[in-house]
């Protein structure tokens, strides 16, 4: 993917794809010790759900600068969407 992507998507991804890992190693190792909160879990899910890093791929061929990605609205909007998708999730698992 980064082949293809444009020097801003670049960061973009690699700004977010190493948060998505560590989520995932943060959970795993939760696992082992005791079960989180519910607020601890949401905190956790939604980093790891993936859905951040997914963002990227819808702008690969612009060159988004950090003041759009990263704009207040951008950012609240895709917390929103990051919680449609863990709540879809966890819909689908019931």
């Amino acid at each position: 993917m980064l082949k293809i992507a444009s020097p801003t998507s670049a960061k973009h991804f690699l700004d977010t794809f190493p948060e998505y890992l560590e989520s995932n190693v943060t959970q795993a190792q939760a696992r082992d010790d005791s079960l989180p909160t519910v607020d601890e879990y949401f905190l956790i899910r939604r980093k790891n759900i993936g859905v951040l890093p997914s963002f990227v791929s819808g702008e690969l061929h612009l060159e988004l600068p950090d003041e759009a990605f990263y704009h207040p609205v951008i950012t609240e909007m895709q917390q929103h969407v990051t919680d449609l998708v863990f709540i879809d999730n966890v819909r689908l698992a019931l």
